[in-house]
């Protein structure tokens, strides 16, 4: 997670990169760029869910300018543990 300077988004959101492909949703669940495959978008939006209160306290923190905390990542398993890596993402402060 980190602080986007000048970011063109300008709402809260997160970016989420699956196998080289990177999706952007804002924290309402809408994509606005990019994708992910069909299946780990599903994980995703389910990462989202459990995490919503996470997300919007950290969007909070980044735009003070504070710090924010990390959060778990989805893991669940197949044959082995696989995990999508999330990225929370603030763009500058208007």
């Amino acid at each position: 997670m980190y602080r986007e300077l000048d970011g063109k988004h300008k709402m809260p959101h997160i970016h989420a990169e699956y196998s080289g492909d990177e999706v952007v949703v804002s924290l309402e669940g809408d994509v606005l760029e990019g994708s992910i495959p069909k299946n780990k978008m599903k994980l995703l939006d389910a990462w989202m869910e459990i995490h919503r209160e996470d997300l919007a306290a950290n969007w909070k923190l980044l735009n003070n300018g504070e710090q924010f905390f990390r959060i778990d990542p989805l893991k669940y398993e197949v044959n082995t543990c696989c995990s999508l890596k999330f990225l929370v993402q603030n763009p500058a402060m208007i």
